[in-house]
């Protein structure tokens, strides 16, 4: 999974490349006084964080749109996660950038095997326990029928 850290350094790139490229079609990621833009970035790296790419992807992804996507209009998350998606297809099917995307692929199904090994794949994602219920759970109907007759009898129809 995608941290934080990780999620703003593509969307930092992505920006960064995306305006020098083309200035007019990219939101601008730095403030007047040259600092970044933290929600906007952020924001972009939310969007962009939930593809697990191997974020050298992302800069052709930028290249392609301008190329071959560019409208004349801003560009949105979405029309750059479809650029990375045919980025991706093209990489796939060369035996070099495939090999390096198998690559990503192995290391991303190692560390979540290692988080379910360790036990902290959910907690990593945010999901927190469940608690459990001391308390006696409600008795189970044997039959449609008895469920029928208590969903009645709730509802105060006999």
């Amino acid at each position: 999974m995608m941290d934080q850290r990780m999620k703003q350094a593509i969307a930092t790139r992505v920006l960064g490349v995306g305006k020098r490229l083309a200035p007019d079609r990219f939101p601008n990621y730095l403030l007047s006084d040259g600092t970044i833009n933290t929600e906007l970035v952020n924001e972009w790296g939310q969007e962009l964080g939930t593809k697990n790419w191997p974020p050298e992807l992302w800069d052709e992804a930028v290249r392609v749109w301008v190329r071959e996507i560019d409208h004349g209009k801003m560009v949105t998350s979405g029309e750059l996660m479809r650029a990375g998606k045919t980025v991706l297809s093209r990489w796939e099917s060369d035996p070099v950038k495939g090999a390096q995307i198998r690559a990503h692929r192995e290391r991303l199904r190692d560390e979540r095997d290692r988080q379910l090994a360790d036990g902290t794949f959910a907690s990593i994602r945010g999901h927190k326990a469940i608690e459990a219920n001391d308390s006696e759970p409600a008795p189970v109907p044997d039959t449609l029928m008895e469920l029928r007759k208590e969903l009645a009898r709730r509802k105060g129809v006999s």
